[in-house]
């Protein structure tokens, strides 16, 4: 697997992807994710996930999902 590693982009916003790819299926799959930091322990996400398989010649999108998360910290 060979990835794009992440980038700190300014101190709250921070972005990462990476491809992997299968030999024996010869699917290729993209993966990004960018984070953003409101405050420590309280971060909000948005990415990406797509597929990519042979169709003769040329790879074709297969599949793709995008997804936000947020997650929070409660403190008693």
């Amino acid at each position: 697997m060979v990835g794009f590693g992440k980038s700190t982009l300014t101190r709250a916003l921070a972005a990462r992807g990476y491809p992997q790819y299968d030999s024996d299926s010869r699917h290729l799959g993209v993966n990004a994710l960018v984070s953003y930091v409101l405050h420590p322990g309280t971060v909000l996400y948005a990415g990406v996930n797509g597929g990519f398989d042979p169709v003769g010649t040329k790879q074709h999108a297969t599949a793709r999902q995008f997804f936000v998360k947020a997650s929070y910290r409660f403190e008693l």
